[in-house]
């Protein structure tokens, strides 16, 4: 009964996804494609959850939308944030919405499958560290007199971070502990002020 409960939360977004895909793309997921991957994920996902993390995990997946990104971005944070729950579910059901989806967007096919990048920032604590610092590094590039909040800007800023996370990634041993290699990177980040950026347009 309990299973059957589970069902009805998951498989909906299961079907739901594969018919917002083939509206979007015109055509249906192809076999050997990421999103193929990740439906398959989205299915076990059923047999991984308890109820209650199936609860929270659609509570949090209805907040991904609720921006003006373009259905085709949408889209693909869904995507990628049932690839999170699959690997890191206990830490990603109760994951900060906002935040979210700048984790979300982070996320490229070419990134996706590289496991010690998504355990980075799978760590909320860890990222809302990053997330700071941007937004350091964005005040203190600020061109006029007076801040304002803009958070197109800020993402630009953050993923900007993100790619240097990646590139430190490849120069030091994932051999180590979590924690060490959390806090050599953020070191790293850290290191990144708004004076190496030149201008907030040179950020792409």
């Amino acid at each position: 009964m309990k299973q059957l409960k589970i069902e009805v939360i998951i498989m909906p977004i299961y079907e739901q996804m594969k018919s917002k895909y083939q509206m979007i793309h015109g055509i249906s997921i192809k076999k050997n494609s990421m999103e193929a991957l990740i439906l398959s994920e989205i299915a076990e996902l059923k047999n991984r959850l308890t109820l209650e993390e199936a609860l929270l995990f659609i509570n949090t997946f209805s907040y991904l939308n609720s921006d003006l990104a373009s259905q085709e971005q949408k889209l693909k944070r869904e995507f990628i944030y049932c690839h999170f729950v699959y690997l890191f579910p206990r830490k990603m059901v109760t994951y900060s919405p906002w935040l979210l989806r700048f984790i979300c967007d982070a996320v490229t096919e070419k990134n996706m499958n590289h496991l010690t990048f998504l355990q980075l920032l799978s760590d909320e604590k860890w990222i809302l560290k990053v997330f700071e610092h941007t937004l350091i590094i964005d005040y203190n590039s600020s061109l006029v007199n007076q801040y304002r909040i803009e958070q197109e800007r800020i993402k630009r800023v953050f993923h900007f971070l993100c790619r240097r996370i990646e590139a430190t990634l490849k120069n030091i041993h994932e051999e180590k502990e979590i924690h060490v290699l959390k806090k050599e990177i953020l070191k790293v980040v850290k290191s990144y002020q708004s004076t190496e950026l030149y201008k907030r347009s040179v950020i792409s």
